[in-house]
């Protein structure tokens, strides 16, 4: 499948549906970790005896097991609708999305980081964050090769 390329301009228009993703991910996340730790601490009290219907506590477990088949589901809804945009994720914990771009006929990748409002730097296919590089870099070396 070839990628999507994108400029600029293109990726920074996709910046504000990928906070709104990436809040929805986050919220999710830590809903997610509250039910799991409430079926823990009910799993820890009686253990196998949560199973049996006649348990108090077994309206309360299926609810939360159900909560949780339902956070997971629209968890990866969440995660699908960064995806579809042709973006490609590299680190859900780190909020970190690429694009790729054409810079002078060669691939790189423009490069976001949740809570950044706009794409502001890139980096070459094989590096990564720690190598990301200023956006003003790029332009100016599109400048000197029309120069």
């Amino acid at each position: 499948m070839v990628p999507k390329v994108f400029t600029l301009e293109e990726a920074n228009r996709l910046v504000p549906a990928l906070e709104k993703a990436f809040a929805s991910v986050y919220d999710l996340r830590e809903q997610l970790g509250m039910v799991e730790k409430d079926l823990r601490n009910l799993q820890d009290i009686w253990g196998r005896q949560l199973l049996d219907p006649a348990n108090p506590d077994h309206a309360q477990y299926i609810a939360l097991v159900e909560r949780k088949k339902q956070a997971i589901a629209q968890l990866g809804l969440a995660i699908r609708s960064i995806t579809n945009h042709g973006c490609m994720l590299k680190d859900l914990q780190r909020g970190l999305v690429d694009f790729y771009h054409e810079r002078d006929g060669d691939m790189v990748f423009l490069c976001w980081r949740y809570g950044e409002k706009q794409i502001s730097n890139w980096h070459t296919l094989n590096s990564g964050l720690r190598e990301r590089r200023p956006i003003a870099e790029l332009e100016i070396i599109k400048e000197a090769g029309r120069g």
